[in-house]
């Protein structure tokens, strides 16, 4: 049984002594901060499917691609 006034303060405890990440935690984004969904053909992702590392596959072909049209 609860004491009246009480069960607010031991919810204010409960609620903030679990959940939310630690500062520092967690992986690094390194140089990539970006998230970018696009929509592609079935060709380009049968293309996609079988590079082990998209995100730098796309990140180079970029990249490469604004080199090439300066």
């Amino acid at each position: 049984m609860m004491v009246p006034g009480l069960e607010s303060e031991v919810m204010k405890m409960e609620k903030n002594q679990h959940g939310g990440a630690r500062q520092g935690a967690g992986r690094k984004s390194g140089e990539r901060k970006y998230t970018l969904y696009v929509r592609i053909s079935k060709e380009a992702n049968d293309i996609i499917s079988r590079v082990p590392n998209k995100s730098e596959y796309i990140d180079n072909l970029l990249k490469q691609s604004c080199q090439e049209n300066s």
